[in-house]
């Protein structure tokens, strides 16, 4: 495997608009770990009256046409974590809850896509047009 990310420091958390490390099959066709911004751009429909694309980190109606683009292999990754938070609602507010494996909290990764976030994209929102771009491909609770 190729390592693109240099002398990669630990990372207390990643969030929105954030760079990640994500092991992908590089463009010679071995994997490389390299670093892609997390988030992917939103469908036309969720930017139709804004200045800035917010992004989708978590992607999960693959059948919406938005996303095709991005579901051939060519375009898999994975995102590694130790934990990951979501927020609940508490008092009106906005709360993260840490969430891992166990408590040890031991490696592991989620599926993700990833692409180029395409020159469309307006403002200096989560999306920056022409770079690379990563989401995680969740099932919707059931």
């Amino acid at each position: 495997m190729t390592d693109r990310t240099g002398n990669l420091p630990s990372l207390p958390g990643v969030f929105p608009d954030m760079e990640a490390p994500v092991v992908r099959n590089g463009y010679d066709g071995d994997r490389e770990l390299t670093m892609m911004r997390w988030g992917m751009p939103s469908p036309k429909f969720v930017t139709k009256d804004r200045k800035t694309d917010p992004g989708v980190t978590n992607i999960r109606n693959t059948k919406s046409p938005h996303w095709r683009r991005w579901l051939s292999p060519e375009h898999r990754c994975v995102v590694a974590f130790t934990s990951f938070s979501e927020y609940e609602r508490a008092g009106g507010k906005k709360v993260p809850v840490w969430i891992a494996l166990s408590e040890e909290r031991p490696l592991a990764v989620f599926a993700s896509i990833m692409g180029v976030a395409p020159p469309r994209i307006r403002g200096l929102g989560a999306i920056r047009p022409n770079h690379l771009h990563c989401g995680l491909r969740t099932l919707r609770a059931r």
